[in-house]
């Protein structure tokens, strides 16, 4: 089995960049200074020769970016390492988890805007001019297709699988198929995680199998209020039996011995965080920078390597190891968030969410 690419969205045109940016570059350095509105349509558009250059001088004088985020171990991670190949320019995190998308909200009604970079998962919030920036990026010519839009460029993610404690659940007590889970013997012994993956999860199964298999499925399982990673460790502490999507990543994050498996299911939901600009980014340079170096495979490509998380190129490898007990990471059968038969019911991606959360509320809440 090959891996199942979303090709579906459209590629990414970008026009020439045009007098402004003679006009906007003396913004960050020059003798006449542009409008503001002029200054950051060309920072956002920026790509020459010189971008990393032009965009770490200008980023200096910002002296920070603002990054929103629902990537766990960024402060431990990403941070330091962006701080290190740019002095001078200071990472401030918030990091949450379902909350990011209602603070947005909230900050854009009251006329605040605080943050420059959302990197989160991707389906999480419309990516649309409502909160966000149209930019260019070196990166869109080394993503996949599916992960380079307007306003977006897709960075690191994780692909979800079943993950269980063999003392609690031996190995074998349900197979690759989800439907292996409605075996009467695993009611109440699931816990299904609350973050940014779950109403993806629950879209790609309701395009797979249907309404109905959603409702026995939420029959059999008790959701949690914690991140995919809280319930981890209730699986490790013995509190939890199985968790219904935990990212592989956490094959690299947990000691060998810990009494943690992963099976992969078919299909296994792969999601990427995307980074999005404020389109009233308070440091306009800093996030540009920044989106650059998330997408590069030499800046944020070398911390996701290093944390587990899937790769976002094309023509490589999504993980450089492979997961114990399970077939190899090259024929994974892999529905990409966002793909279009996830979508096929729905006239707008913001429908389709609205649709998967009401389900998780009305049907996997209301049986628990």
């Amino acid at each position: 089995m090959k891996l199942k690419v979303n090709r579906n969205q459209p590629a990414l045109r970008w026009a020439a960049l045009l007098g402004a940016v003679g006009m906007a570059v003396t913004a960050c350095g020059g003798s006449t200074p542009a409008a503001p509105a002029d200054h950051f349509t060309t920072v956002m558009n920026y790509n020459a020769a010189d971008t990393e250059a032009y965009l770490y001088k200008c980023a200096q004088t910002e002296g920070q970016v603002n990054y929103y985020t629902d990537a766990t171990l960024s402060k431990e991670t990403l941070a330091p390492a962006f701080e290190k190949k740019y002095p001078g320019v200071k990472v401030v995190i918030t990091e949450a988890t379902t909350q990011l998308v209602q603070k947005i909200a909230d900050e854009a009604a009251a006329g605040k805007d605080t943050f420059d970079v959302l990197g989160s998962s991707y389906g999480n919030i419309p990516r649309d001019g409502t909160y966000f920036a149209k930019f260019d990026s070196p990166g869109r010519k080394l993503v996949q297709p599916s992960l380079s839009q307007p306003y977006y460029l897709g960075y690191g993610g994780y692909v979800e699988a079943v993950a269980y404690n063999p003392k609690l659940a031996p190995t074998g007590t349900f197979s690759s198929d989800w439907k292996s889970l409605l075996a009467p013997a695993l009611k109440g012994k699931i816990y299904f995680p609350t973050d940014s993956a779950t109403y993806q999860l629950i879209g790609m199964l309701k395009a797979e199998y249907g309404l109905d298999f959603l409702k026995s499925l939420a029959s059999q399982v008790r959701v949690s209020g914690g991140t995919g990673r809280a319930v981890a460790d209730q699986v490790v502490a013995g509190t939890a039996p199985i968790s219904m999507a935990a990212s592989v990543a956490y094959v690299k994050r947990y000691p060998a011995t810990a009494p943690l498996k992963f099976q992969v299911m078919s299909p296994a939901l792969a999601l990427y965080f995307i980074a999005s600009i404020d389109k009233k980014a308070p440091h306009p340079c800093a996030a540009r920078l920044m989106v650059d170096w998330l997408a590069n495979p030499d800046g944020g490509g070398v911390v996701e390597t290093q944390v587990g998380n899937a790769l976002p190129y094309k023509g490589v490898a999504l993980f450089n190891f492979e997961v114990p007990g399970n077939l190899p990471v090259s024929q994974w059968n892999i529905v990409y968030g966002g793909d279009a038969k996830m979508l096929k019911a729905y006239k707008t991606p913001a429908e389709a969410l609205k649709d998967w959360t009401n389900i998780f509320q009305t049907v996997f809440v209301a049986s628990s």
